[in-house]
């Protein structure tokens, strides 16, 4: 268990970090890009909806030429929206099916860079179960010699 090693590790740490940062950030723009399409869908059902809402809330009795030509525009515009929604359904669920990609390989990687944390606490308890062993051995070896030494006084 060498120092080269450990700065060897830190160094790969590092590297697992910013991967990590990297992920994360994938993840956000992920989820960013969820959010503006979630945004779109709404805004376009909302027009939909108030399309409908003024095209055949008129007042009854009230069948002029130009309601007849605003009813027949929205029958012409009402299948293009549909299918810009249709549209920005599928993009929603392909960026879903992104983002959890996105995910899975945060979690790959955020599980790797806590194994290469994990083996560099493991190398520096070995380090320091090393240091403590010789000065164990040290003290166990003045121990000794000063017994030695003392019973051949006695002797």
């Amino acid at each position: 268990m060498s120092s080269d090693r450990i700065r060897s590790l830190r160094v790969l740490e590092k590297l697992r970090l910013s991967e990590v940062d990297k992920a994360r950030i994938q993840v956000a723009q992920s989820l960013q890009v969820e959010k503006n399409i979630h945004l779109e869908i709404a805004k376009k059902e909302k027009d939909i909806t108030e399309n409908a809402s003024f095209v055949y809330d008129n007042p009854a009795g009230e069948a002029s030429s130009g309601i007849q030509a605003l009813e027949a525009s929205y029958r012409e515009w009402l299948p293009k929206a549909k299918d810009i929604l249709e549209k920005l359904q599928d993009d929603l669920k392909v960026a879903k099916e992104n983002t959890e990609a996105r995910r899975s390989e945060l979690i790959r990687v955020n599980a790797s860079h806590e194994a290469v944390k994990s083996l560099i606490e493991s190398e520096l308890q070995e380090i320091k179960i090393d240091q403590e062993r010789k000065q164990q051995a040290e003290i166990d070896d003045i121990s000794r010699t000063q017994f030695l030494k003392k019973r051949r006084n006695i002797v």
